[in-house]
């Protein structure tokens, strides 16, 4: 656990990493000059490669006290967690409770939504955090909220709209938000009860934020809660400009709020058309939730390199999948995207893989389809 009291530093990282890995990030940390006490947290985002945030103890507390604030969090208040302690969501509720004398309550095995919903219910936890497909995984099992829980901040992802709506109607408290590492978490969240409203909210950036957009869409952030210090791969540092950082995600900024966010590198051409991956996942997503549930099924839609179009659809599932229930799938798909847009081959792989919170490693799932024969549909 952190002493935030401490000056002592602190590196956290995923203990299933490589040992290798492992210490050439242990040597990047130790040798980067710094009087100051800091939490390094590895973070691969969606390239796969792993990169060093330093955040300060005070970065990390500042931005915990704005989700309190945003929150009306007390001592009162019960946090079940599952986010992993090495990521920033889940050290972001360990700051919560330290600044508010909420009890935390941490669910330390591999997620299991039937372990979470009987934890949610045996404690009656007042506040938790999931990512889109934890929350997901509780939906199709049909559970609905207990009436202890009073929010449910959402991210790590992009949330389906159709997925939130389900939610509220099950009694869900969700809150959509954005954040990243690079912040020490939330950035911006959707306003307590807002999900008594029948439209997907808006976010509202937190206190200790200031948000732009750049000439091309993306999102610029000021904040005392910034990251000190960003080592790449090649352990070279990327400050910020005039005390600016310029995201990898785009949005809409309304009246000062924010919505579809969502990663560039998801905006995409296929035969010089625009698309919009993210748009495309959602209506999978769509389609998921209106099939029965299989517990033995994991897909996801990729745009991979082509030749002559410059990208195509694809989709990649686990080879434990149903082909009925993957073919069906790709039909309903098929019939609520335009012709260029519609998915050109069929990967049915071992593992799709993903970060420990369910976030798809798009450029380790691109170099898995290369050994894979597709099937053409």
């Amino acid at each position: 656990m952190i002493d935030w009291n401490s000056d002592k530093n602190h590196i956290l990282l995923n203990p299933r990493m490589p040992a290798s890995d492992k210490e050439r990030l242990f040597l990047a940390a130790s040798k980067y000059p710094t009087t100051q006490h800091l939490i390094w947290i590895c973070t691969s985002g969606s390239s796969g490669n792993f990169k060093l945030i330093a955040l300060t103890k005070e970065a990390v507390l500042t931005s915990a006290a704005a989700v309190n604030t945003h929150l009306k969090s007390t001592k009162e208040d019960i946090w079940l967690n599952v986010l992993p302690f090495f990521h920033v969501g889940g050290l972001g509720i360990s700051a919560r409770a330290f600044l508010s004398g909420a009890k935390v309550i941490t669910i330390d095995e591999r997620w299991d939504p039937d372990v979470f919903f009987n934890k949610l219910t045996e404690t009656k936890a007042t506040l938790t955090s999931l990512v889109p497909a934890q929350l997901f995984d509780l939906i199709n099992r049909q559970y609905h909220s207990p009436q202890s829980l009073r929010a449910v901040i959402v991210g790590g992802g992009a949330l389906n709209e159709a997925l939130y709506r389900k939610a509220i109607q099950m009694r869900w408290k969700i809150l959509p938000s954005y954040g990243l590492t690079e912040c020490a978490s939330q950035v911006a969240c959707a306003p307590l009860n807002s999900w008594k409203r029948e439209v997907f909210p808006l976010l509202t950036p937190l206190s200790h934020v200031k948000l732009e957009l750049n000439d091309d869409g993306y999102i610029k952030i000021k904040s005392p809660a910034l990251f000190t210090a960003s080592i790449d791969v090649t352990l070279q540092n990327a400050p910020l400009v005039n005390g600016w950082f310029t995201t990898e995600d785009k949005a809409e900024l309304v009246n000062g709020e924010i919505r579809n966010v969502s990663r560039g590198e998801l905006f995409i051409k296929i035969g010089g058309e625009s698309c919009n991956l993210l748009r495309l996942e959602k209506i999978v997503e769509s389609i998921r939730l209106e099939l029965p549930y299989n517990s033995n099924c994991d897909i996801a839609l990729i745009a991979l390199p082509d030749e002559r179009l410059g990208h195509t659809i694809h989709l990649a599932a686990t080879s434990n999948s149903p082909k009925e229930y993957i073919n069906h799938l790709v039909e309903k798909f098929k019939e609520q995207v335009l012709p260029f847009e519609r998915i050109r081959n069929i990967h049915y792989v071992s593992k799709i893989p993903r970060s420990p919170l369910k976030k798809l490693l798009r450029s380790t799932l691109t170099k898995i389809l290369c050994n894979y024969s597709p099937l053409r549909h």
